[in-house]
């Protein structure tokens, strides 16, 4: 966790500094991040350097404004957080939009994973990481 709170911080200085490109450092859990990031259409795009042990990522702005403002870390390794479908409908959802790990979906949005729990008979919760402010 502490290289994922590392990276978001990365990346919301670079939004700060109104800058198109950053470098950020190359394990799993940021690229599939930054591929759940490229699917909602929040980073204009992301690839691994030559070296493979960093990744440029292209960020992304409309009207000259971040789409990203900021990211609050919500579990560390000491303490995680799990949150069950109920919660995460009544909840999660009206206070803004987070990513989650899930067993069977992986890394997905908050709103993603309600419209999945909406047609599913067995509704499913997972691991609260972070919330984005957009």
């Amino acid at each position: 966790m502490h290289i994922l709170s590392q990276t978001l911080g990365l990346i919301k200085k670079a939004y700060k500094e109104r800058r198109r490109v950053v470098t950020v450092p190359r394990t799993r859990i940021i690229l599939n991040i930054l591929q759940l990031f490229y699917d909602e259409g929040v980073i204009r795009g992301f690839f691994v350097s030559d070296d493979l042990k960093k990744i440029i990522v292209y960020l992304k702005y409309y009207e000259e404004k971040p789409l990203i403002y900021d990211f609050k870390i919500c579990s560390t390794p000491r303490k995680e957080i799990f949150v069950s479908h109920k919660v995460l409908s009544k909840y999660i959802v009206s206070n803004g939009l987070y990513v989650l790990s899930t067993n069977k979906n992986g890394l997905i949005f908050s709103n993603r994973l309600l419209k999945k729990n909406s047609k599913l008979k067995n509704k499913i919760g997972g691991k609260l990481l972070f919330q984005i402010f957009v």
